[in-house]
Formats: structure tokens, sequence, C-alpha cells
């Protein structure tokens, strides 16, 4: 195991549970995961990455600025081409950082957070199928990136959150809660952690309202088809 990295498992005695088994497959790191291309840059340009990964959270129109140059000048760097197109979409440029997330994404389909990114650009859009494929068919990170055991932290929360939203918009909500409860079991007190909580807790009980009052409308006219009812856990695929 690589310095810096844990591999999460059962206590001793215990036998592992379904989460255990999970989250044991891989390694989560906590340190920098620098590639051979940003060990490259320059002195100057390196010495910034940290400050401009900020600044796309915080500032995105100041950091395009910035990140688009140096995108076209180190192509090889793909997290400059990651945070050019999260600008984009940040600022409202959707359509054209979608584009450039596709292309980013089939070029380099083992950068991780090309994928993520491309997900949640394709949520946003409701795009449900092209997010499907592009999380790995929602199963395990290690089905996204085969040849990889060790994710950073910020990799596996963002998959996580990714899953989770994933479901929630599909109205599926155990499975949903399945992979919250993986997100909240790396970091739970994450803000993004606990916002997510509060969203699926308020989707879940706005859906369940709404399934209640179908049922009254069906008690009281009989008017609902089978075909057109709903499951607790989502909606009910057709043909």
């Amino acid at each position: 195991m690589s310095r810096g990295a844990r591999r999460l498992g059962a206590a001793a005695g215990k036998a592992p549970d379904l989460m255990t088994l999970y989250l044991g497959a891989f390694e989560i790191t906590y340190e920098p995961l620098e590639t051979p291309a940003m060990e490259a840059l320059p002195s100057n340009v390196k010495n910034r990455l940290d400050e401009l990964c900020e600044m796309v959270r915080s500032d995105p129109a100041r950091a395009l600025v910035e990140v688009e140059p140096l995108s076209a000048r180190f192509p090889e760097v793909l997290s400059l081409a990651n945070w050019r197109i999260t600008c984009m979409a940040r600022l409202g440029r959707e359509k054209e950082a979608r584009e450039l997330a596709e292309k980013l994404a089939v070029e380099n389909p083992d950068y991780f957070f090309g994928r993520l990114t491309l997900a949640e650009l394709c949520l946003h859009d409701l795009d449900l199928d092209r997010a499907g494929r592009v999380l790995g068919k929602i199963k395990h990170p290690c089905v996204v990136c085969p040849d990889r055991t060790v994710f950073h932290i910020s990799e596996i929360l963002g998959y996580f959150h990714l899953c989770t939203m994933y479901y929630i918009l599909r109205g599926e909500f155990e499975i949903a809660e399945n992979f919250l409860e993986l997100l909240q079991s790396i970091d739970a007190e994450a803000p993004s952690t606990r916002e997510l909580t509060e969203y699926f807790k308020a989707c879940r009980s706005g859906f369940t309202s709404l399934l209640s009052a179908m049922d009254e409308i069906v008690k009281e006219t009989g008017a609902l088809q089978p075909a057109a009812r709903r499951s607790k856990r989502g909606v009910a695929s057709v043909g």
C-alpha cells in the first residue's frame, strides 16, 4: 500500500459487510496524484496549480482567463483542460463545456476527473442514459478505471456524489441511499455531503407525498392505469 493511502476494511474479528467489501476493493489516498506531465511543468506554473484549482471554485471568470491559455500551451496536462471546462460550465457556457468534456473523455477514457465532469454536465442536462454510461454503469470506480486501485479522496467523493444524484434523479431512492451512505462513511462532515443528504431527504419526502396523493386519486376515481403506476423505488419502466 502506498504512503498516504488507506484501504477501508472490517474491524478485526468481524465479518465484512457489503459496504466494507465494496470500499475494500480500492485504496484512498490524500496525497496529490501528480502525473509526469504535471511534474514536467515549468516551476512558475506548477507552483500555482493549487491556487488555480481553488480559483476555479471561487472565481471561475478570473480562473478561465489564466487556465484557457495554459490548457492550450500544455494540452498533456489534463487537469488544466478539465478546469477550463468547469469554468465554462459555471459561467453559463454549458453547451460548449459539454462538447469539450465529451472530447476530453473520449480521448482520455482513463482520466477519472474528466469523466466526473462530463457526468455532472449530463446530469445537469437530465441526460441520465449518457451519465450512467460515463460513470461505468454506476457500479464501482474500478469499473470506470480498471487499471487503477488507488484513487484520490476527491475522486471518490465526487464519484459517490454523482452516483447518488444519478439515482435521485431516476427516482430510485433505495440505491441512492446506498451511495449516500458510502459517501457519508468517508466524509460525513463535508459541506457537499451534508447538502446532498438534505437534498436526498427532500426529494424522497416529496416523492413519497406524490405517491400518496396518486394513491388517493386511484382510490377515489380508479382512473390511473397500472402501466402508469410508480413503485416506491422509482419510475416504472415502460416497454
